[in-house]
């Protein structure tokens, strides 16, 4: 009995590191999605260095960030200190969220684990921070904290 209470805790361990679960997020965190499939990753770093001097604004906007590549990613969460990891994309993520054709896409999911805006070129953060700071979500988190 014991040996098999180990073998599963391992198992789901080891399932939580290779796979991602949206649901973590739901009513928690925005979730924003960098996907990439090109070798060249000058867009990429493009994308990512908009938000590199932002943590504190990304933090009050209760963001995560996933940098999608190849069958990886790497996810950000703002809204922790410390919490960074890496693991192997699921292919129900893939599924759910993701343009299999586009060679790059930015999504944001919102707080309700809906997709509330998706393109294929760069986000600036002015355009990230207007499209979330009109979501009535947001702006009643703006109301009850101040």
């Amino acid at each position: 009995m014991h040996t098999a209470l180990v073998l599963f805790l391992v198992i789901a361990t080891t399932l939580k590191s290779y796979s991602q679960d949206m649901g973590q997020h739901l009513w928690k965190q925005r979730v924003l999605l960098i996907k990439i499939t090109t070798e060249d990753s000058a867009q990429l770093d493009t994308q990512l260095s908009e938000f590199k001097q932002e943590q504190k604004a990304l933090a009050s906007r209760k963001f995560v960030l996933y940098t999608l590549r190849d069958k990886n990613y790497i996810k950000i969460d703002y809204t922790q200190k410390t919490d960074r990891s890496s693991g192997k994309i699921s292919s129900a993520f893939k599924n759910d969220f993701l343009d299999p054709k586009a060679p790059f896409e930015v999504i944001l999911i919102g707080l309700d684990g809906g997709v509330k805006h998706k393109q294929n070129e760069l986000l600036t953060k002015r355009e990230l921070y207007n499209l979330v700071d009109r979501m009535p979500m947001r702006r009643s988190e703006l109301k009850n904290k101040g």
